[in-house]
């Protein structure tokens, strides 16, 4: 059995972590998009990371190769998985047709505001 340790420890393994990515990423040229993976060969569609810009982190995307094409895409999560309303805990829309949801993506704001640049 693993002992993963308290909260405390857990958060300086985490920081930790970040720091090694960071040093990792700063000594690989990571592509800008999945167009610039397709340049290099890839085929497969899949996950990967892109750096558009030094000036934010790598994130990841899905990339979807066809052909001499490739396609960059950011992943966005809804929080409610229905399409309905309202549920149970929360009372939604009044007017008929209105849905409210709360979206989020895998990258900043400042990572998909460079992302476009280059799309």
């Amino acid at each position: 059995m693993i002992s993963i340790g308290s909260d405390a420890e857990v958060l300086v393994l985490a920081e930790k972590i970040d720091t090694i990515e960071r040093e990792l990423y700063s000594l690989v040229e990571i592509p800008s998009t999945c167009e610039e993976y397709a340049k290099k060969g890839a085929t497969k569609n899949g996950r990967f990371k892109i750096q558009p810009s030094l000036t934010v982190p790598p994130f990841s995307v899905l990339c979807e190769f066809s052909g001499q094409e490739a396609k960059t895409i950011v992943e966005k999560y809804n929080e409610k998985s229905t399409q309905k309303t309202s549920t149970v805990d929360q009372p939604g829309c009044l007017e008929a047709g209105c849905f409210t949801d709360t979206v989020s993506y895998n990258a900043t704001m400042s990572q998909i505001k460079v992302n476009s640049t280059y799309l």
